[in-house]
């Protein structure tokens, strides 16, 4: 089955110009006594409060290394309002919960709601990729969700971030957080709910996608200093040569 496009009514920033959705099949597992594979839509999902003219330049570089590196897979970017209307139209019941809430706990109901609605990736905005989200996903088990590695932090509980993860249309595992997310409204721990679905079958990724840290690593990123990713010592610049491949008349381009 082939999917169009998110309805426009939604108000996503669809900026794949009107080209059919692209879908990749990762790890497709067969469940006893079906013929249906599970797959993984070509969507990356980002969202913030501004609008996307609006946004600041080191978050639209870090959109422009999940372009860059992901070239047939589609972007969308969906501001505040615009999640707001999805939730309230889409799903009025757990509309009840994000009212209660706001700003990122509103995005951590969203980023659930429309990766079970669309499928795809959800990453984000201060997460910049180093490698194809072929590369990431190969193999992974799509039946459960596919999320980060988790955290093993000293004297504290396993934990697994929602700050990056994917799961084909209807996912069984969103579906739950979802469900559980409303029943639990008085009571609101989007983060936890996701982190214990995780867990049920851990199911993580490659991660070679690097977070902000408060966006101070962006700012070392994108400025004269170079980072260590995995024993790469590199700046932007760095990383448009090493990783991207690009001539340095593009680099010039895009600093």
């Amino acid at each position: 089955m082939k999917y169009g496009p998110a309805p426009r009514s939604v108000g996503m920033r669809d900026r794949s110009r009107g080209k059919q959705l692209k879908v990749y099949h990762i790890g497709a597992k067969r469940t006893l006594g079906a013929y249906n594979i599970h797959v993984i839509e070509k969507i990356i999902w980002q969202t913030h409060n501004y609008r996307y003219d609006d946004l600041p330049n080191n978050f639209k570089k870090c959109i422009a290394s999940w372009e860059m590196l992901n070239p047939e897979w589609d972007h969308r970017y969906v501001d505040h309002n615009e999640r707001e209307a999805f939730i309230k139209s889409r799903y009025p019941e757990l509309y009840k919960v994000y009212e209660k809430t706001y700003g990122m706990y509103q995005a951590d109901i969203w980023r659930v709601a429309v990766v079970y609605e669309f499928g795809g990736v959800y990453a984000d905005m201060d997460t910049f990729c180093y490698m194809p989200l072929e590369y990431m996903l190969q193999d992974k088990n799509t039946n459960c969700l596919i999320t980060e590695p988790k955290d093993n932090k000293p004297n504290k509980n396993d934990h697994i971030n929602n700050a990056m993860f994917a799961a084909p249309m209807g996912s069984r595992s969103l579906k739950n957080i979802i469900d559980e997310t409303i029943r639990d409204i008085d009571n609101i721990d989007v983060h936890s709910i996701f982190s214990q679905e995780a867990l049920k079958d851990y199911n993580p990724f490659f991660n070679a996608a690097r977070h902000g840290n408060n966006y101070k690593m962006l700012d070392c990123l994108f400025g004269n200093n170079k980072i260590n990713y995995y024993g790469n010592v590199m700046n932007y610049k760095d990383y448009l040569k090493e990783i991207v491949k690009l001539s340095d008349d593009e680099i010039k381009s895009l600093v």
